[in-house]
């Protein structure tokens, strides 16, 4: 997936390879069995989700000068997914950067009844060359590190202003 933000702030997903368009008789067929299924509460349970080796560009130019950052490999998983009231899932991301290092998080996700997360964070010889757009702007007086390596953990919580 390779992404651009131009000038103004504004986020595109560049266009890849295209993917066969759906037929009609596919769609016909999704309509059909719709109609005919009966209307229940719906429940969700999905075993594991997972996005393995993902690559991904970003192309920044709403900084000066332009942001070029780049990961090899975007792992993601989240298991024992469900739709039931604090039911929490196993979740993990790990981004490898294409230049060095590598940023991963590690912990559980709940949505409900609001969304909450805990995550332990870790960077790990992070190149911040590439973060030099997003830095100067402060114009820090203290050195920056080349390679940045940090842990720590991270609570994410909403207040319950959720459906």
């Amino acid at each position: 997936m390779s992404l651009y933000r131009n000038e103004s702030g504004r986020l595109n997903i560049l266009p890849v390879k295209p993917d066969d368009e759906p037929t009609v008789e596919n769609e016909a067929a999704a309509a059909e069995a719709e109609i005919a299924a009966p209307q229940t509460d719906w429940q969700l349970s999905l075993a594991a989700f997972s996005i393995n080796r993902m690559a991904l560009d970003l192309e920044d130019h709403s900084v000066d000068p332009a942001a070029e950052i780049g990961y090899r490999s975007l792992d993601f998983s989240m298991r024992d997914i469900n739709n039931q009231p604090s039911a929490e899932f196993p979740t993990s991301l790990t981004l490898t950067a294409r230049t060095e290092g590598a940023v991963s998080l590690d912990g559980t996700v709940r949505v409900l009844p609001s969304p909450v997360a805990n995550l332990e964070v870790t960077v790990d010889q992070l190149a911040l060359a590439n973060a030099h757009p997003y830095l100067r702007p402060w114009r820090m007086s203290v050195s920056i590190p080349a390679r940045l390596i940090l842990r720590g953990v991270s609570q994410f919580r909403t207040r319950n202003h959720c459906c």
